[in-house]
C-alpha cells in the first residue's frame, strides 16, 4: 500500500486511559492530513454513542482494527481494562499478523515484564513524549514512524499469487520469491563466507526439532515466551519416559500469582505446538529452580503432543575448546510470533559449568528457547538473557552476548531435587 492510494481507511484504535485524553487529541491532531486523505480512519471509545454497551463496542472495534496505537503512561498501565482486556487483544492480534500494534509512549513509566516490552516503540528510541524539550517535534515523530512502519507491515503482507506467476521464473511461497535458477548470472556463483552450506538431512533435522518447540501464551492468545519438550529420562526426574516441557521461570511461573517477573502462572499457561497444531495445558510443575539460580521450570502437560519427539540433550560437559567451530542454532518464537529458526552470526563465546554465551540473534519472546548444538542438534542450553554489557564468564570486563543456561546444569539440579511437585488445583 502507499500512503493515500488506499482504496479503503484503515481502521485505527487508540487505546489509552482517560487521564491522557489531551496528549491523546494532540496525537489525533498530528494525523489530522491522513484522515483528511482518508488514508486512516480513527475509532476510540469517546465515539461510542449514548445507550450502546460499551464493552462490546469497544471489543469489535478492537478486533476489527488494522492498526492499534496503545498510549502508555503509568496511567495506562493502571487501568485494568487498558493492561489486560485491550493491550493483551491487541497483542495477540499483532503476533498473529492481523493487526499492526504501535504502542506510543506519552510518559516515563516501567513497561519492563509487560507485553509492552515485546513492541517496539514510538517516538525514537522509545523516548516519551513528554520528556521532549518540543513535544510538537515529538508528536510529529511519533507520526512519521507510524506512517513508516504501516507503509513496512502492509507491503510484507503475501499477496495472492495467480497460476501464472509460478511461470516465469519467480515462485512464490510464504511471501518470498524464489529465483529460476536457470535465470541467474553465473558471476553470482561465487561463494563468500565459511562453510556456507548445510545438508537437506541437517535442515530436516531441525525441523523436526521445531516441533517440539512451543509458544507459551497466556488465556488471551498472547506469546509471551517459549518452551520446548525433553524426555523425563534425559532430565533425570526418576518418572516414565513421558515428554515434560522446559522452559524460564520468568515466562511460566510456579506461582499462581505469577511472582515477582509477572510471568504467566502454570495453571493459566496455554502452551501452543504450532507446527503440530495442538495446544495443551499445564497440569503439575515438576521442578523449578530458585529465581535467582538457574532460572528455569520443568512441567508435566495435560496430555502428551502425538507425533511429536522431544528435543535431545547434551548431557556431557559443553566445552568450547573441544570444537573447531563452536556454533548453536535457536528455534523459538521471537516477539510471540511464529516459531522462527535463529541461524545468523551463530558463534559460541564462550562457555562454563551453568552458563553458556553466543552471539545468535534473539528478541522478546525468545526466552525459555532450546539453544542447539549446530552439529548434533542437541540442546546444551536453555535461552534466558540478552545485554550489549553482558559480564564475561572469565570476569574480565563486558561484551555484547546473549546467555542460555547449561542444560547440564539443570538436568543435575532436577536429579538432585527429584520429587518436589507441586500438583494443579
Amino acid at each position: 500500500m502507499i500512503m493515500g492510494t488506499s482504496a479503503a481507511p484503515l481502521r485505527v484504535f487508540c487505546s489509552y486511559a482517560h487521564e491522557d485524553e489531551p496528549m491523546r487529541d494532540r496525537l489525533e491532531q498530528q494525523l489530522a492530513a491522513l484522515k483528511r486523505r482518508k488514508v486512516i480512519s480513527i475509532w476510540h471509545d469517546r465515539d461510542i454513542t449514548a445507550g450502546a454497551e460499551w464493552r462490546q463496542e469497544i471489543e469489535r472495534e478492537l478486533n476489527e482494527a488494522d492498526l492499534i496505537l496503545l498510549l502508555i503512561s503509568a496511567a495506562f498501565l493502571d487501568s485494568d481494562f487498558c493492561a489486560s482486556v485491550e493491550l493483551e487483544r491487541a497483542v495477540a492480534r499483532h503476533q498473529a499478523g492481523e493487526a499492526l500494534v504501535i504502542p506510543v509512549m506519552l510518559k516515563p513509566c516501567d513497561v519492563e515484564g509487560t507485553p509492552v516490552a515485546l513492541l517496539q516503540q514510538i517516538p525514537k528510541n522509545g523516548k516519551p513524549i513528554t520528556t521532549w524539550s518540543n513535544r510538537d517535534r515529538a508528536y510529529l515523530d511519533a507520526v512519521e514512524l507510524i506512517k513508516a512502519a504501516v507503509e513496512k507491515w502492509t507491503s510484507a503482507r503475501p499477496a495472492k499469487a495467480s497460476p501464472q506467476d509460478n511461470t516465469q521464473g519467480i515462485a512464490q511461497g510464504g511471501g518470498l520469491a524464489v529465483q529460476d535458477p536457470s535465470a541467474l548470472s553465473p558471476r553470482l556463483e561465487r561463494v563468500f563466507g565459511r562453510d556456507p552450506y548445510e545438508t537437506a538431512g541437517w535442515v530436516q533435522i531441525g525441523l523436526s526439532r521445531a516441533n517440539a518447540v512451543a509458544r507459551i501464551e497466556r488465556e488471551s492468545g498472547m506469546g509471551v515466551g517459549t518452551g520446548f519438550l525433553v524426555s523425563a529420562a534425559d532430565l533425570a526426574t526418576g518418572e516414565s519416559d513421558a515428554p515434560l516441557l522446559v522452559t524460564c521461570s520468568y515466562v511460566i511461573s510456579p506461582e499462581e500469582g505469577g511472582g515477582r517477573f509477572k510471568a504467566v502462572p502454570y495453571s493459566a499457561a496455554i502452551v501452543n505446538f504450532e507446527l503440530a497444531g495442538v495446544r495443551r495445558r499445564v497440569e503439575s510443575v515438576v521442578w523449578s529452580s530458585p529465581a535467582d539460580e538457574l532460572r528455569t521450570i520443568v512441567v508435566r502437560l495435560s496430555e502428551s503432543v502425538p507425533g511429536v519427539q522431544p528435543c535431545p540433550v547434551m548431557t556431557t560437559p559443553y566445552r568450547v575448546q573441544e570444537f573447531d567451530d563452536p556454533k548453536v542454532a535457536i528455534i523459538g518464537h521471537p516477539r510471540g510470533g511464529s516459531v522462527a529458526f535463529s541461524l545468523r552470526d551463530p558463534a559460541v563465546l564462550a562457555a562454563n559449568e551453568t552458563l553458556i554465551h553466543y552471539r545468535s540473534a534473539t528478541e522478546p519472546g525468545s526466552s525459555g528457547s532450546p539453544v542447539f548444538d549446530w552439529n548434533s542438534w542437541r540442546v546444551i542450553a536453555v535461552h534466558s538473557a540478552g545485554s550489549e554489557t553482558m559480564q564475561r564468564l572469565d570476569g574480565k570486563g563486558t561484551y555484547a552476548a546473549n546467555e542460555g543456561i547449561s542444560i547440564r546444569a539443570i538436568v543435575n539440579a532436577v536429579g538432585a531435587r527429584t520429587g518436589r511437585v507441586t500438583q494443579k488445583s
